[in-house]
């Protein structure tokens, strides 16, 4: 198990109690969704952002790398959240929209290509990514021993435009914070099929 994973598992209660909340920028996937859109979440974590969705009449299927996250975000739910690590997603032409918040900015730099066209995959035709990731110059650990991929804007940018057959992918940027309150350069990718 990866340090990152690790970390998801040992603190898994308190990560949960502290990001309970549904993120700020949900709005910007769900307004491109048509009402009961099929969506995947990609690393639920607490299951707040699937809670949201599921009671606007979204069919959500969460699913995270995490164990431990995974059970707490089922009871939560009271919907069996899949444990599935990127590089295991194998769905064709399955889902409206594909939700990864702050999920994927952990996935290894050299993977993301590949990550990226299984989400393309994943995708029905006119579906829509929405996906965000910390800012940075190169890969990285935070304190918690977090592995991210840190990218800068024309490396995200440019990883999503040539994998997967986009008709167009745009990108916004934002100054935030996550669990450990520091303050990042966050930005957002959002892509059709």
């Amino acid at each position: 198990m990866n340090d990152t994973l690790k970390f998801y598992n040992i603190n898994a209660l308190k990560y949960a109690s502290d990001m309970g909340m549904p993120d700020e920028n949900l709005n910007h996937f769900t307004k491109y969704l048509k009402s009961g859109a099929k969506v995947l979440e990609l690393g639920t974590g607490s299951g707040a952002d699937a809670e949201i969705m599921l009671a606007n009449g979204f069919d959500v299927l969460p699913t995270d790398g995490s164990e431990e996250l995974a059970a707490i975000a089922t009871e939560r739910l009271g919907r069996q959240v899949q444990i599935m690590q990127f590089n295991e997603l194998e769905f064709d032409s399955a889902f409206d929209g594909v939700y990864a918040c702050a999920s994927l900015t952990h996935a290894e730099r050299n993977l993301l290509p590949d990550i990226v066209i299984r989400i393309n995959k994943a995708l029905l035709g006119g579906g829509v990514v929405w996906a965000s990731f910390k800012l940075g110059e190169a890969e990285g650990y935070d304190k918690f021993g977090r592995y991210y991929n840190y990218l800068t804007p024309e490396e995200l940018i440019s990883v999503w435009r040539r994998n997967g057959a986009w008709s167009e992918v745009n990108m916004n940027e934002w100054l935030g914070s996550g669990y450990d309150g520091v303050e990042t350069k966050w930005a957002a990718i959002t892509a059709f099929r």
